[in-house]
């Protein structure tokens, strides 16, 4: 099972949302300096109040069962690797990015070891006058 395009853009767009936030002074002219104030972790805060939406809307409830939670959790570590990443923090997106992947795998090594149910569903179909006769 690979990676969904989900989480590639969730980095992706993480990380240039921060790189544009941590060098933002560039793009301001000298005219409006004094009227700015710049605080890195607004933009961080705004990114991760966004994928916790995205992250709300993958949770579904069916029945007794609840899915999608892990992909709800896997879309906010991406983002926030994406952060670490944007602000220069290599090292600790790498080890972040190794956990992430070591727990991931972990889990779904666990689950796969745990007894779970197996649901199929029969479908027949006939024309109405060859029916099956009792």
């Amino acid at each position: 099972m690979g990676v969904r395009p989900a989480f590639e853009h969730t980095l992706v767009s993480s990380t240039l949302l921060m790189l544009f936030s941590v060098n933002q002074w560039e793009f301001v002219t000298d005219e409006h300096m004094e009227t700015i104030r710049i605080d890195l972790t607004r933009m961080a805060q705004g990114i991760m109040a966004g994928i916790g939406f995205l992250g709300a809307g993958a949770i579904i409830k069916e029945n007794l069962a609840i899915r999608g939670l892990t992909t709800a959790a896997s879309t906010w570590m991406t983002a926030s690797i994406g952060i670490i990443i944007g602000i220069g923090f290599y090292f600790p997106a790498a080890v972040a990015f190794l956990m992430t992947l070591g727990i991931l795998s972990l889990f779904r090594w666990i689950e796969d070891l745990i007894p779970s149910l197996y649901f199929g569903r029969l479908s027949i179909r006939f024309l109405r006058n060859e029916s099956i006769s009792a």
